[in-house]
């Protein structure tokens, strides 16, 4: 799999302390190119499976954005001209998407076969511990949200940043009420072997009855505490299974400055955990927050020859 996208955009220039995470990139001509060459990077790194650009894009973030007059966007001048808030707004969010997803596969060499999945954030705040809203009203955001996405013509919708159970609990009822059958789900997991939001692995098992999503992930967690969640995460799961681990590296998060604190972890070390997760049973394996097309490259050489 890929690495992530929001810190690797950050990276190369774009300030992405917004509404819209980085997804914003997909504004802008510039925010586009640079969006493009990452995912061009991870290609060349060896990733088979893509990302695009959507994390945060949800309706009520691109709202924020309405009145921006660079949005290429086909129709859109029309519509700011008619002064229609809800329908720029809708005109916004299905274009960022669209974008998003059309850039991942427009980077696919002719001769590779790689999947490209789009995303969905977490309805709750980054790393929450506690529901902001009501199961109910996280799955109708949430359906709103699949949706959208379902249109785009992506491979995987996946639930990126699980972690407090009305969260868990709307995504899978959103998804049962959509009929979505592409779905993966993304935990977000602490030191304990479960959600950062107490979630066991079990309940959040539990909680996606009838949806049979199509991989299970450990996802945008701290790569040394994914070990325990894995472990607990296979005790829930059949044998035929399908997970995966794209874990973020050793930095911490400052809400309060928005910004990394911390080392950030070699393409060596992070082989390293990558090792242990495939000996493991992991079948998907790729990175998140931190984790850049050269820790890619490094773990692809490294499980294709260990």
């Amino acid at each position: 799999m890929d690495g992530g996208m929001g810190t690797a955009i950050e990276d190369r220039g774009i300030d992405i302390r917004n509404a819209l995470w980085g997804s914003v990139a997909l504004l802008t001509e510039e925010g586009r190119r640079i969006t493009r060459d990452t995912h061009d990077g991870f290609v060349k790194a060896g990733a088979d499976i893509l990302i695009a650009n959507t994390h945060n894009a949800f309706r009520s973030a691109c709202r924020e954005f309405a009145f921006i007059n660079d949005i290429e966007i086909s129709g859109i001048s029309e519509l700011q001209a008619e002064g229609d808030i809800d329908k720029i707004t809708d005109a916004i969010h299905s274009g960022i998407l669209q974008t998003g997803v059309d850039i991942a596969r427009s980077v696919v060499p002719d001769d590779r076969t790689v999947l490209v999945a789009t995303c969905i954030g977490s309805v709750d705040a980054p790393y929450a511990t506690v529901s902001s809203v009501p199961a109910d009203e996280a799955a109708r955001r949430l359906e709103i949200e699949i949706a959208a996405r379902m249109k785009t013509g992506s491979d995987m919708l996946i639930f990126e940043t699980l972690t407090t159970p009305d969260e868990i609990k709307g995504a899978a009822r959103a998804s049962l009420a959509c009929n979505a059958d592409n779905v993966a789900v993304g935990l977000t997991c602490g030191a304990d072997g479960r959600t950062l939001g107490g979630v066991t692995m079990k309940d959040a098992v539990r909680h996606f009855t009838g949806v049979n999503p199509i991989a299970w992930f450990i996802q945008c967690t701290r790569c040394e505490y994914v070990e325990r969640s894995l472990q607990e995460l296979k005790n829930a799961l059949g044998a035929n299974d399908i997970i995966g681990v794209y874990a973020n590296d050793s930095r911490g998060w400052d809400h309060i400055k928005m910004q990394w604190t911390g080392k950030r972890i070699s393409p060596e070390q992070y082989g390293e955990y990558a090792l242990k997760w495939r000996d493991a049973g992991v079948r998907i394996i790729g990175g998140c927050c931190g984790i850049g097309a050269e820790h890619i490259a490094y773990i692809k050489a490294s499980l294709d020859c260990k």
